[in-house]
């Protein structure tokens, strides 16, 4: 099976990189993983991930919740509840930096998020590569989802007031492509909204390798505020604000304490989180998860 290794760091192109933590696989096949943080930026990324035509397999689990509907056990009801939530929760943000209607979402899964904004009177479309999720979207939605291709390779030609990637950059394996697809789709006047995890918050400095938001091998970038903010703007974007994610340092804390195979697990779990939640509300840049808005500068 073909692997990824990287021998420049993929943000700076240092090849000053150490392995900062090696965990497995949790989730699916247990195999084991090194992290290298670059001596330069600080940048964060898997090292020798199975290659991109072979990382399906790595999804394919009901394990993998993110892709999925079920509603069956503590976890992924909590999951769905808090999904739910967090669907006002990003109209609101969107709303209040845009009043244009015509939304992307690029890595869409199953398309709960763009049903619900096509609810409320947005022109949406989707973007998502895993074939199950792009055909529960379509079929149970009838929402126009695409395969990323058509993004990449320029077929769509359609420009969007709103895109939005919801813990989707640190899947992609060349996100650079993928920011400079969305910088041409995206309107002038545009507004670009990515989540992601954040390394350097209070439940990831606490689990260390134990730390869900890792997530290997799935996560092939991980992020803090400094090097998520350099490899976008990089592509041409402005930086407008960074907003937390209210919920995942939960939903992260009780994944990662059922990783340590500690009792009372989800008590633990909500504990933790908990803590986070109240640090973040301090200092914004310690949250677990981080929500990053920019805006297309003029050319």
């Amino acid at each position: 099976m073909s692997q990824v290794h990287f021998i420049q760091c993929p943000l700076c192109n240092s090849d000053r990189f150490d392995e900062c933590v090696r965990l497995p696989d949790y989730k699916i096949s247990k195999e084991v993983f090194p992290i290298m943080e670059c001596k330069e930026c600080g940048f964060r990324f898997t090292q020798d991930l199975p290659g991109e035509e072979n990382i399906a397999p790595y999804y394919s689990s009901p394990v993998y919740i993110s892709h999925s509907n079920a509603k069956h056990g503590l976890i992924n009801r909590l999951y769905q509840r808090v999904r739910n939530l967090m669907l006002v929760y990003k109209k609101r943000i969107i709303r209040s930096h845009t009043k244009g209607n015509k939304l992307l979402d690029v890595g869409c899964g199953t398309g709960h998020f763009l049903h619900y904004m096509a609810q409320n009177d947005y022109d949406v479309m989707g973007i998502e590569k895993g074939n199950q999720a792009r055909l529960f979207g379509q079929n149970e939605f009838n929402l126009r989802i695409e395969d990323p291709i058509e993004l990449l390779n320029g077929q769509i030609k359609n420009k969007f007031d709103v895109i939005t990637l919801w813990h989707v950059l640190e899947h992609l394996y060349d996100p650079k492509r993928y920011l400079k697809a969305i910088f041409e789709r995206l309107d002038d006047k545009g507004y670009l909204f990515i989540a992601v995890p954040n390394y350097s918050c209070f439940d990831g400095d606490y689990y260390q390798e134990f730390w869900d938001g890792y997530d290997v091998p799935r996560h092939i970038w991980h992020f803090n505020p400094n090097t998520l903010q350099q490899m976008v703007t990089g592509e041409g974007f402005s930086f407008v604000e960074m907003r937390k994610m209210p919920f995942d340092s939960f939903y992260v804390s009780v994944l990662s304490e059922g990783y340590q195979g500690n009792s009372f697990a989800f008590v633990r779990g909500i504990a933790i989180g908990s803590i986070s939640l109240i640090k973040s509300l301090f200092r914004r840049h310690r949250s677990s998860s981080l929500l990053y808005i920019f805006s297309k500068n003029k050319i």
